[in-house]
């Protein structure tokens, strides 16, 4: 199977305390909700959670993580955890809000307690706390906030809630209903409009506030608009923003999105609800028979039998048993509308998917521009890239179409692979060339792989060789014997002779820096890492490997995945129930 690797830029996920028709965080009057059916847990994200505890009162979710506030005043959090954001403390607590990296909790005694990137305790008493990306805030008995994190302004004055932070900027609800935003100002997101104000939110460069009368107001730039909005089909009681779309709560119960909808995080579902919570690409519900309801539901994989799947830049695409395709994940430029039809391979590039049809055609689906231009002729592989793809006709030459590094090498081939910057193929004398950079020196190979900066060849011993820019590890390759090799972002996975999957490489080092103290403003850097190699057990017959993450095939026709994948799960292993 080729293996498509692309570049991409990470989705940032905002977080916003669950808003409720009452407008304060948690549960409408302060009474408990019921148990919140979750779909991830702690130790298998694609079950229920456990309530045998006791019932949850309170829910946030943050960047591919979430956390939920018992009845018994203890929280339990669930989903990725590279920076701990899940390790949740012992104790007693009233709240919980939840960001891009850490959660903090507000215990029985007021005070705040914080773990994940940003892992401290606050002393003194605090009535509310809200997190956020960039800082959070605690609300003081007094009405006065503390702010913590990478501060842009003092804030100073009272307020009737924690203020609330987008990816620069913060707003403010005062106890006189006034509306103050600070920081960065670049898109008119702290051009705060007149008026009294019962709520507010931030999302990535833009704030909305719900109005005394009902109605929302939205200031700054959001889904491509930049100007401001007023929506009058309420009343609303609250309102919540992710990084590019904002929700309303009404006060029926029923939730209208507007804003970014490339992910369908706008479309809204009916029926009623009773809190809604917003994340950057993706918005949830908490219904009255307290089910919680999110949308896009991006993390299901479909159930099913398969022959082989392909990952894109944000979505994949699985050919099933009786030869017909399904996708799934993001669906910006169509690249998940798969045609109807029989096909016998399948390919996915950044935002662009093709078909090999079982009659030697091929059809390609989505794309920005010319990445859907298939040419006519006879096929027996496909593979896309980035913003192109490869065909291997049936006389072994290779035709490219598309655009940004489309290249037809000459000679005659049996396999090839590309990715973002290097593509390589495998000529009938066994031995293999690489455009974009260079390939292995010599030696007979019966598979190849391309990653965004390196490459691997399967010798005829079955033995791996890598080649290509060895950023943390992505050459080196393991001893052993394989049947398979699919090569990723930075790192590689080989199947074994026994069925089992090996990964290596593929651990980015990313520094972070914030001020974590609220007076001295003192500055504290770490580092973090993100793993794309922790292969699940079992055996697999197949395997494939993308920028954020890799997919197998089990013995079973089923489809497993694990890494990082963007806009999903972190570190999570994650396929059909």
């Amino acid at each position: 199977m080729a293996a498509a690797a692309v570049m991409g830029t990470a989705a940032i996920i905002y977080s916003t305390r669950t808003a409720t028709p009452d407008g304060e965080a948690g549960t409408p009057d302060g009474q408990s909700s019921p148990a919140l059916e979750t779909t991830q847990t702690p130790d298998n994200p694609n079950k229920e959670a456990d309530t045998t505890d006791g019932q949850f009162s309170a829910i946030a979710v943050g960047n591919f993580y979430a956390c939920g506030l018992r009845t018994n005043g203890t929280i339990e959090c669930w989903g990725e955890n590279w920076a701990g954001q899940t390790d949740a403390p012992d104790g007693q607590f009233t709240d919980v809000t939840a960001a891009y990296a850490h959660a903090c909790g507000l215990r029985t005694d007021g005070t705040i307690t914080c773990w994940g990137d940003q892992d401290y305790t606050l002393d003194g008493q605090f009535t509310a706390v809200a997190a956020g990306d960039e800082h959070s805030c605690g609300l003081r008995a007094d009405g006065t906030a503390d702010c913590w994190g990478r501060i842009l302004d003092e804030i100073t004055g009272r307020f009737s809630a924690a203020p609330v932070s987008g990816i620069a900027h913060g707003c403010g609800l005062r106890a006189d209903g006034i509306i103050e935003c600070w920081g960065n100002n670049e898109y008119g997101q702290t051009d705060v409009p007149d008026g009294q104000f019962i709520a507010v939110a931030a999302g990535g460069v833009h704030s909305c506030g719900v109005r005394t009368d009902g109605t929302i107001t939205c200031w700054g730039y959001y889904g491509g608009v930049l100007s401001d909005i007023t929506l009058s089909d309420g009343p609303f009681a609250s309102v919540v923003s992710g990084h590019a779309h904002s929700c309303g709560l009404r006060t029926n119960g029923t939730v209208t999105c507007w804003g970014g909808n490339h992910n369908g995080q706008s479309d809204a579902p009916d029926g009623q609800f009773i809190a809604i919570a917003a994340g950057g690409e993706h918005s949830c519900g908490l219904r009255t028979d307290g089910i919680i309801e999110c949308w896009p539901d991006l993390t299901s994989i479909p159930d099913g039998q398969f022959s082989a799947v392909a990952i894109g830049d944000d979505h994949s695409c699985g050919l099933r048993a009786d030869e017909t395709i399904h996708c799934w994940g993001r669906n910006n430029y169509g690249q998940s509308d798969a045609p109807d039809g029989r096909f016998s391979a399948i390919a996915a590039g950044s935002h662009h998917s093709c078909g090999l049809r079982t009659d030697g055609t091929i059809e390609c689906w989505g794309g920005r521009s010319l990445e859907a231009d298939a040419p006519n002729g006879q096929f027996t592989d496909i593979a896309a890239g980035g913003l192109y793809s490869y065909g291997l006709s049936t006389d072994g030459t290779i035709a490219c179409w598309g655009e940004d590094l489309c290249f037809e090498p000459d000679g005659q081939y049996t396999a090839f692979d590309l990715s973002g910057s290097y593509s390589c193929g495998l000529l009938t004398d066994q031995t293999i060339e690489c455009w974009g950079d260079r390939g292995p020196e010599d030696g007979r190979f019966i598979a190849v792989t391309a990653g965004d900066f390196h490459a691997c060849g399967l010798h005829t011993d079955r033995t791996i060789e890598c080649w290509g820019y060895d950023y943390v590890g992505s050459t080196d390759a393991p001893d052993g014997q394989y049947t398979d090799i699919a090569a990723g972002e930075y790192y590689s996975c080989g199947l074994r002779t026994d069925g089992t999957v090996y990964c290596w490489g593929g651990f980015r080092t990313i520094p972070e820096c914030t001020q974590r103290a609220i007076k001295d403003k003192t500055v504290d850097c770490w580092e973090y890492f993100l793993s794309k190699t922790d292969a699940p057990n079992g055996q697999f017959t197949d395997i494939t490997a993308g920028e954020h993450y890799s997919c197998g095939l089990r013995l079973d026709g089923t489809i497993d995945c694990w890494g990082i994948l963007q806009s999903l799960v972190y570190g999570y292993h994650f396929g059909p129930e």
